[in-house]
């Protein structure tokens, strides 16, 4: 394990004010798919010593990225007992000591910016336990197909039900909980306004005295429940639930299971131990349970696996009829013992769904993370039960030889990421975050096909890749982003296209983690935006008849372009074409415009990169403008927009000082740089000439336009590791814009201070005079309230609103 930062929040949590007493308060620490940390700090609500009792307890959320950028979502009374993200990452679930669970959901999916969908209470009840409904969607690493090139055969969908479905299959919405009494409630969680509708059940006959609990999702959509009292001679409960609704009711079923002794319990070494967590292997793993036991001194975690029991049944009960005379019963076996000589303090189990007959064939193992009271963090094996690695945390060389005489920091809370590369802990009132190398030979540097195989299940699976990244040296990004290109190039073509927008974020995030590679970000974000604008473009076009034989529009157009290679007067090709199928309503044309303005501003910004690529290639676009496909793309953009322009009267706009027509010139650049790229041979002469002059002739505007922030390099991977951040403070590196990569702009390409709408392509102006969302990791700005009205823009804009190209989250930015 690394470092990677701390954060300390001691300045919001903490009161100046003296006591004689001391309040401890265990911190509450959740991680999302999306790689958002939601936490809970407490404090006094002045420094009035009298008002040390009047305590507030506020839940942050952050991104992974900035963690000094953290957002309150509420701040409550009682003590946080329990946050829980939903699996998609946008909802979250907060506990109180009250008996109060709190449903959260991000408003317009901004991370500073929080709804409560309601609340639901029980009275004079102890939460132990909370879990969201399964959606039903899980995908599982097929370890013993990773070097296999096809998606389908490395990761493959799960067969898991969800938890509640409505008609039509779709998951339902809702939650779990179960208190100290062994009274479990589910709620059914609908949008803002409605009321959530709760049923509650006990686990057992009688009221029982829980202490400790913990839920695990079941294949076929049922939940079972893991319970004890903490006592080492009492036995470890476990509970079958099914939920089942009707209407807008839901009904509860509980059924006992089989239950288990700890087995340490006969040694004198535990005789005064107790059982102080209790924990499956992971969410959706429902047949490993781990039981950790401490006393003053040591502490055990036992690995039970549920297995099934065969028995013969005697030949009294077997009958004349020729039926099974088997016996088939569930059984928990203990399988291995981890012991330290500190206390458990916290664990943290795996979020990815391996299953447990494969072994570690791939190297990327699932592992469980332990930390105890002297400071040490155990990894452990997940199937196998071995310690991969002991090392105290990183916190304690910042301790001086005295406090470490008082004290011995180590994580109350403790957290893996998605992936399991990271792992999130809090100490006292800091948050850190360490890289973990879950490998089973524990080496230093992680290999480069162990991060492709990775990054390709979160192309799949759709969960955020920025805890990857964490293990990726700047040295190697080239070799992972052709690694990834080499293997999506081979999917079938179906799949290419489904998986195209998020390939390229990961290519996008990959690049833009280094100062070295961030005009290549910006290349991939162009491209990203180009191939959403033609796709955009096609969806509009309706062809004249409709049949398995004939082609459709783009596909005809494709052909006639191909077919005309060397032709570059764009009215010379239209004739081939069927301009019928290209008749778009003059509303929609109107809706879309700012698209054509992109698309002919993009053309401008690669026509002026020409004459400089030969000698000196650091230029945003630089990549794109050797790139055949892109460079064809965009002349059949270009015939369509003509097309488009002899219809209507909508058309991109440009600053031009002579009589030129744009559009037609243009076209004929774009087609000779095309040609020279197809055949592999230089830019020649007249092109580079003709490219000179370019600038004289039209305006070219800033390449934001195109581009993006292409100087943006705010991450934390580019700088050097550990990093500390104070919550609420910028750290000195995003004030510091004297970091920023130089670009060498071409001539006559000029810089503007305007805000650049990343999604919709229209200026914002300096000053915002609408709402903005900006990404919480690359910076990019949006406009908030959707503007569009004609269903192809709706889409476009839908596209995009849970998150941003790179993956991060947006936030709402406040005046």
């Amino acid at each position: 394990m690394e470092l990677v930062y701390k954060t300390d929040t001691n300045g919001v949590s903490s009161t100046k004010a003296k006591k004689d007493w001391i309040v401890e308060d265990k911190p509450c620490l959740c991680v999302s798919n999306r790689n958002a940390a939601a936490f809970s700090v407490s404090g006094g609500s002045s420094a009035d010593s009298f008002s040390i009792l009047q305590r507030e307890y506020i839940v942050y959320a952050c991104d992974l990225d900035k963690p000094w950028d953290a957002h309150e979502v509420v701040t409550l009374p009682s003590r946080i007992v329990g946050l829980k993200w939903d699996i998609k990452g946008s909802q979250l679930l907060v506990s109180d000591s009250d008996g109060y669970c709190h449903v959260f959901a991000m408003k317009d999916n901004l991370l500073n910016s929080w709804n409560s969908l309601g609340k639901v209470q029980l009275p004079y009840e102890d939460i132990l336990a909370q879990a969201w409904f399964h959606t039903g969607v899980l995908v599982n690493l097929n370890l013993e197909k990773k070097d296999s090139l096809i998606y389908s055969e490395k990761f493959c969908r799960a067969q898991f039900s969800p938890t509640l479905s409505n008609i039509g299959g779709k998951a339902m919405d809702g939650f779990i909980i179960v208190t100290a009494t062994g009274l479990t409630m589910a709620s059914l969680v609908r949008s803002a306004g409605e009321p959530i509708v709760t049923a509650q059940e006990s686990l057992a006959p009688t009221h029982l005295r829980i202490s400790l609990a913990d839920v695990a999702h079941r294949q076929n959509g049922e939940f079972l429940v893991a319970v004890t009292d903490g006592q080492v001679s009492a036995a470890v409960q476990c509970f079958r639930i099914r939920l089942t609704s009707t209407g807008s009711l839901c009904h509860i079923s509980c059924q006992a299971q089989a239950s288990l002794y700890v087995k340490d319990t006969g040694d004198t070494q535990w005789k005064d131990s107790r059982i102080s967590h209790l924990s499956f292997a992971s969410p959706e793993n429902s047949d490993t349970l781990l039981i950790g036991h401490s006393d003053q001194v040591n502490s055990c975690i036992e690995v039970w696996q549920l297995i099934d029991q065969t028995f013969t049944l005697h030949k009294m009960f077997q009958g004349n009829a020729k039926t099974d005379s088997t016996l088939t019963n569930a059984k928990w076996m203990h399988k291995a013992s981890v012991s330290h000589t500190s206390p458990l303090v916290a664990m943290a189990t795996p979020k990815l769904y391996v299953n447990r007959y494969l072994t570690d064939a791939g190297g990327i193992i699932a592992y469980v993370a332990a930390t105890y009271k002297d400071g040490m963090v155990k990894l452990i094996h997940k199937h196998k039960n071995q310690v991969i690695s002991a090392s105290p945390n990183d916190s304690q060389q910042s301790l001086s030889s005295e406090k470490k005489g008082r004290t011995i920091p180590h994580f109350t809370a403790l957290e893996q990421t998605a992936s399991g590369c990271g792992l999130v802990g809090v100490h006292g009132t800091s948050l850190y975050l360490y890289r973990s190398l879950n490998l089973r030979e524990g080496t230093v540097q992680f290999p480069t096909h162990h991060l492709v195989f990775l990054l390709e299940y979160c192309i799949v699976s759709g969960f955020d890749w920025w805890d990857i990244l964490l293990l990726v040296r700047p040295g190697i990004i080239e070799v992972v982003c052709q690694r990834l290109t080499d293997v999506f190039n081979k999917q079938p073509q179906s799949m290419q296209e489904l998986l195209y927008s998020r390939f390229m974020s990961v290519k996008l995030s990959l690049y833009q983690s280094s100062t070295v590679t961030q005009l290549k970000a910006a290349d991939c974000q162009a491209k990203l935006m180009l191939t959403g604008v033609a796709q955009a473009f096609i969806k509009i076009l309706r062809p004249k008849a409709v049949s398995a034989q004939d082609k459709s529009p783009a596909e005809r157009l494709s052909s006639v372009c191909n077919k005309n290679l060397l032709e570059t007067d764009v009215d010379k090709i239209i004739p081939h074409l069927e301009s019928s199928e290209f008749i778009v309503d003059s509303a929609v044309l109107l809706s879309i415009q700012h698209l054509m303005q992109w698309v002919s501003s993009f053309c401008l910004h690669l026509l002026t990169i020409v004459p400089h690529f030969q000698s000196f290639s650091n230029f945003p676009g630089a990549t794109i403008v050797r790139d055949p496909p892109c460079l064809s793309l965009l002349r059949e953009l270009l015939v369509i927009m003509r097309i488009w322009t002899m219809i209507s009267s909508c058309q991109a706009t440009f600053v031009v000082p002579s009589n030129v027509d744009t559009l037609s010139h243009l076209f004929k650049l774009i087609t000779k740089a095309w040609l020279c790229c197809k055949d592999g041979k230089d830019f020649d002469e007249s092109l580079i000439d003709e490219c000179c002059l370019l600038p004289s002739k039209i305006f070219i505007p800033s390449l934001d336009q195109s581009f993006g922030h292409t100087s943006r390099c705010e991450s934390v991977f580019t700088q050097p590791q550990p990093l500390y951040f104070t919550l609420s403070e910028e750290p000195d590196f995003i004030l510091d814009k004297s970091r920023a990569p130089h670009i060498a702009l071409p001539d006559m390409v000029v810089e503007s201070k305007q805000k650049h709408d990343i999604i919709r392509h229209t200026q914002l102006g300096v000053k915002f005079a609408e709402p903005i969302k900006q990404c919480c990791r690359c910076g990019c700005v949006s406009q908030l309230q959707a503007s569009a009205k004609v269903p192809i823009l709706k889409a476009w804009e839908q596209g995009w609103a849970r998150g941003c190209f790179c993956g991060g989250h947006w936030k709402l930015v406040e005046d």
